[in-house]
């Protein structure tokens, strides 16, 4: 079993969810935006308003309160630092969490954060 696994299965383990309740949020649209370097950007618009009524699990890694979409600094689910955010919900206990583009692979029947982003 890889570290990634490790980290992953400790942190749904402690947040008491299975990866099975877990699916990508979509998306919506997408907006130009000017990254941490000063570039122009497209970035994807999620459907924010499904998770209303969605909370923070207890994570083992949660992102820091002050960070922006554009300029995040880790996965919330493995803790690795991520550049894009994608986000994760969990209907059965009305959880998300912000995931880089590894950690959606998992979520999406396999397909990358660009991909579901060219399927939009």
């Amino acid at each position: 079993m890889t570290k990634y696994i490790q980290r992953v299965d400790a942190n749904l383990k402690n947040m008491g969810t299975s990866a099975k309740e877990w699916t990508a949020l979509d998306i919506i649209g997408f907006q130009e935006t000017e990254n941490d370097k000063g570039e122009t950007v497209k970035m994807p618009l999620f459907d924010f308003a499904a998770l209303k009524g969605y909370k923070k699990p207890n994570t083992l890694y949660p992102a820091p309160a002050s960070q922006s979409t554009t300029a995040w600094t880790n996965c919330e689910l493995c803790g690795k630092n991520i550049k894009n955010v994608y986000w994760i919900k969990n209907d059965s206990k009305k959880y998300s969490l912000a995931v880089g583009s590894e950690c959606v692979t998992h979520f999406d029947q396999g397909k990358s954060g660009k991909e579901i982003e060219r399927n939009h």
